[in-house]
């Protein structure tokens, strides 16, 4: 979320949309990643030109995108559609945690650390949250893993689950990358009614055994359809529009300033005249 845009919104909304589960209220925090991990990410990334703009300004943000009327109108849906009463906040959590442990150098917040961290602080409640990652992050979670598994242990101790939105054309990563390996060993496993074909045809006789065998002391990795909501949406894609604006704003170019101000709209953020 650097910046914030309205694709990071409504994929939490999306979640609770598609969840399978019965309960009424939900409460979505959007945590931004910490200055120091972007900074040391932009680095190891080769990306000198990034700028980690504060969590402070990108929690403003998100309350402003929070405010729009396309989230606006979706959380109306919810409550009258799908009796799911949803409370939505900006929290500066990994901020307030990368304080906490500035003195001790040796610590890194790493995602383990950050959820033991959140349960310890009544931030989520063991038992009764869930991190919501789009599916490139889950085919990569086995290797969060290696060479210790803290990553799955916090999770598996925490009873947190993962929601996770697919994208297209890494279904087959799962397999490629063992990750359905991984989520069984370690999970229940539910796939969305939408994915549940596509997603079989890559999973073993055995794998297909353990899907629907729930164990009642494991989190579950719910595993939910694509968003079209999505399509163009990104903190990439958002930044591009910035830059556009700026050169077609010096150029005096009409027609380019014109199209990057749809694009910018479209994230959710309005421009001034």
């Amino acid at each position: 979320m650097n910046p914030p845009q309205l694709g990071h919104i409504l994929t939490a909304l999306k979640a609770v949309e598609a969840m399978p589960i019965c309960k009424s209220k939900f409460r979505i925090l959007y945590a931004p990643n910490s200055e120091e991990y972007l900074a040391d990410k932009y680095q190891r990334n080769n990306k000198p030109d990034e700028v980690a703009t504060s969590v402070a300004v990108r929690c403003q943000m998100i309350e402003a995108l929070i405010q729009t009327p396309t989230v606006q109108d979706f959380l109306m849906s919810l409550a009258y559609t799908h009796n799911k009463a949803v409370k939505l906040q900006a929290s500066n959590v990994e901020a307030v945690y990368q304080a906490a442990v500035e003195t001790d150098k040796r610590i890194a917040i790493t995602t383990d650390k950050l959820i033991d961290y959140m349960i310890k602080n009544n931030f989520i409640k063991s038992g009764a949250a869930g991190f919501v990652f789009g599916l490139d992050n889950l085919i990569a979670m086995p290797e969060w893993d290696d060479p210790t598994p803290a990553f799955s242990d916090a999770l598996r101790k925490n009873c947190v689950d993962l929601v996770i939105l697919n994208r297209d054309n890494q279904l087959k990563d799962l397999k490629e990358k063992k990750v359905f390996d991984w989520i069984l060993r370690k999970f229940n496993f539910n796939i969305h009614r939408e994915l549940d074909d596509i997603v079989k045809r890559y999973m073993t006789t055995t794998m297909l055994s353990q899907v629907d065998k729930g164990v009642t002391d494991r989190p579950t990795v719910y595993l939910l359809p694509a968003l079209p909501e999505m399509d163009g949406l990104s903190s990439s894609e958002l930044k591009n529009a910035q830059k556009q604006l700026k050169k077609a704003t010096e150029n005096n170019n009409a027609e380019e300033r014109e199209e990057a101000i749809e694009k910018i709209k479209k994230h959710g953020y309005r421009v001034a005249a």
